[in-house]
């Protein structure tokens, strides 16, 4: 029963591959110092009568080491790699192997231990021995993972040196060598104990590093599912929002001289319902933008109060509603990024202290510090919390929207501006005193002044009448309302919902632009049919390429391919720029 049990096969046991590791990266030290010892008592006992026996034990003592390491040992690793985890046979090998060389040693300690008249020999003798007892643990600390294994070396090994010692009528060392005895057992099992705790512990972390890898990547495939979810519902969601918001204008370009107000209001209201869905989907899109690093920027040189101007008098109308002062103190600072960026930060956080300010000021300060300009907007409102000062930056996060009214966007602004300050090079900070009021500072290096033309960051449109525009969308409502909002704008419109209706479309007249949706019919993308009707045309028309989708690799992609993107659902202002824009170069 006893030899069946050491040769059945056993599952994985962490416990025991380890233990049998650290056993065999132990032997090899143990080999070694056998070696050595070994060596040092032959040349002590050079000169015995009896050293003709004392060569025998020597070559018996290191062919049974290099048998352990070299068959024994190499044997056991082959059968593990072939999957069989018979870990009380292999234990019981080593144990085998480790109490036969402490045979070995005990021999040499009672039988070859020189005369007592040779002092110096029989001490250095006798320490030899005594180390071969005692020196495992310390030239080799893990080979007590083995309790077993290390008793069966080391006791054979102590009792021959004390019976001898004992022969030799020598009792005061006899007595010495029972004591070391007993210290070397108590020292090899607290050994043991530590080492099998660290190995425990080892495989203990081992399995939470592994379940937390596990738990990582179910949560990384889970955040690339919903990405992925998201991206498609936001598609499919924009487009019924593009159709509405084309009729929408359609709708208000006809009735722009019609007297019943009742109508208006109504359509007003929609309007503003409109407005309120499009800017949740604009911050959503925009941020994959950022993202993505699809955002092109266009720096100019410019004085800051060219943009902080206009926007100090845009916003001073809300503040007034709300009975706060509004005031603006200018730098005559330079710039030189993006006014369009910069005008949609600062447009942000003047927007955000007049919505958290009820009562009070709010001020607009530029200060010039060095080679550098700050720009501070502060407010009398509602504060922030000190734990809060890093969360306000992350998206969908709101303070005071506890209510969660849409209203009120869904927490992106904040998240946006750092984005965006990131892409233009601008440091920004918050100070805050809940119920005192906040300092948002904005950084930027000035430039000198040069002679440069007022910018306006908004949309200078162009007139695109009689411009010839093909539109290309699988959607019959958005294809339709893309007609209405462009016959408008007095373009000569072609309509097409595949890409063999664009090719018979381009044989009877050629466009001035293209217009097409990104995700078509038939698994074709929008950039791909550009590419096709180009090369039937043989001329690169301009084109536009109209996407609701936030996945950033899309986005990226439509981005390598050199085409302008315009982003569902439509801005008619943004759309008549662009047209005007390639179709008037």
């Amino acid at each position: 029963m006893f030899i069946r049990s050491l040769m059945q096969d056993m599952e994985v046991d962490p416990f025991e591959e380890k233990r049998l590791d650290l056993m065999f990266n132990q032997l090899k030290i143990t080999g070694f110092f056998v070696f050595i010892a070994a060596g040092v008592i032959v040349s002590l006992l050079s000169d015995a009568t009896y050293f003709d026996s004392v060569l025998i034990w020597f070559f018996i003592i290191i062919l049974s080491t290099l048998f352990r390491q070299l068959v024994v040992v190499k044997r056991i690793n082959n059968l593990r790699l072939k999957g069989e985890r018979r870990y009380n046979f292999y234990h019981a090998v080593i144990v085998v192997f480790l109490f036969f060389s402490g045979v070995l040693w005990a021999i040499c300690a009672y039988f070859f231990m020189p005369e007592t008249t040779n002092v110096e020999i029989f001490i250095t003798f006798s320490i030899c021995i005594a180390v071969i007892a005692g020196g495992a643990p310390s030239f080799a600390p893990g080979f007590a993972v083995s309790l077993v294994g290390s008793l069966f070396f080391l006791l054979p090994v102590a009792i021959g040196l004390s019976l001898k010692f004992y022969d030799l009528q020598l009792y005061t060392l006899c007595f010495v060598s029972i004591f070391f005895e007993l210290y070397l057992v108590v020292n090899t099992v607290r050994l043991n104990r530590v080492l099998v705790y660290s190995i425990r512990a080892e495989i203990e972390n081992e399995r939470l590093v592994t379940s937390v890898t596990v738990e990582k990547e179910i949560a990384q495939q889970a955040n690339i599912e919903k990405s992925q979810f998201l991206a498609a519902a936001s598609h499919d969601l924009r487009q019924p929002l593009n159709s509405m918001g084309l009729f929408l204008y359609a709708l208000r370009e006809r009735i722009k001289n019609f007297d019943d107000r009742k109508i208006i209001t109504i359509l007003g209201q929609i309007e503003d319902s409109f407005l309120a869905l499009r800017k949740m989907f604009d911050a959503l899109l925009e941020i994959s933008h950022l993202d993505a690093g699809t955002v092109n920027t266009s720096n100019k040189n410019f004085k800051i109060s060219f943009i902080l101007q206009p926007l100090i008098d845009d916003m001073s109308e809300l503040a007034n509603e709300k009975k706060l002062e509004l005031s603006y103190q200018s730098s005559e600072c330079h710039l030189y990024t993006d006014p369009v960026l910069l005008s949609r930060i600062l447009r942000n956080l003047i927007a955000n202290a007049v919505k958290y300010t009820h009562e009070g000021r709010i001020d607009v300060i530029e200060i010039k510090e060095g080679n550098d300009v700050t720009i501070k907007v502060i407010d009398t409102g509602i504060g922030i919390p000190l734990n809060e000062f890093e969360n306000i930056f992350n998206e969908y996060h709101q303070l005071g929207n506890k209510a969660r009214d849409r209203r009120q966007g869904i927490g992106l602004g904040l998240s946006l501006v750092k984005k965006m300050c990131a892409v233009i090079g601008a440091e920004i900070s918050v100070e805050s005193t809940l119920n005192k009021g906040s300092v948002f500072t904005l950084r930027l290096p000035t430039v000198d002044k040069v002679d440069t033309e007022a910018i306006n960051p908004e949309y200078n449109n162009r007139s695109i009448k009689g411009v010839h525009v093909l539109v290309i969308d699988d959607e019959p409502g958005v294809l339709k309302g893309m007609t209405l909002l462009l016959s408008d704008m007095q373009c000569l419109v072609e309509a097409a919902e595949t890409y063999q209706q664009a090719m018979a479309s381009i044989a009877r007249k050629v466009p001035d632009i293209i217009l097409s949706d990104y995700r078509l019919q038939e698994d074709i993308t929008g950039t791909e049919v550009v590419r096709r009707l180009r090369k039937a045309l043989n001329r690169d028309v301009p084109a536009i390429i109209i996407t609701g989708d936030t996945d950033t690799s899309v986005l990226k992609n439509i981005q390598k391919e050199g085409f302008l993107m315009l982003s569902k659902p439509i801005d008619p202002q943004e759309l008549q720029y662009k047209i005007g824009l390639l179709t008037n170069s």
